[in-house]
């Protein structure tokens, strides 16, 4: 399915810049510098960049220490990776809603 997926990407059309490239440095700089600027004015991808990270440093750990548990108590590497396909199952079916996440209003607080 991620073969069939990634088929169907169209490459954006890039238009060449008759400037000189600039210093790979001063490109990561502004780059993180417009990234600090939309965090600081929408905090709402903050939440959302260490909410995440904090459930994926989550399932890592468990994708590395449940194997060994699982082994130890039984269950065979078929066993394992079925329960690992069904994961990943439900992980492209509740990834593929992101749009709905995106097109959400930003609410602003005060």
């Amino acid at each position: 399915m991620s073969i069939l997926t990634a088929l169907t990407f169209v490459e954006p059309k890039i238009i060449k810049s008759l400037e000189k490239s600039r210093n790979i440095l001063v490109l990561i700089k502004e780059q993180t510098l417009n990234s600090l600027k939309e965090i600081k004015e929408r905090k709402q991808i903050a939440f959302f960049i260490i909410f995440s990270k904090l459930i994926f440093s989550f399932t890592v750990s468990l994708f590395f220490n449940l194997q060994n548990f699982w082994k130890g108590i039984g269950f065979t590497e078929i066993h394992i990776g079925i329960i690992f396909a069904i994961s990943s199952l439900f992980t492209g079916l509740t990834g593929s809603f992101a749009h709905k996440i995106e097109k959400k209003p930003v609410v602003q607080r005060e």
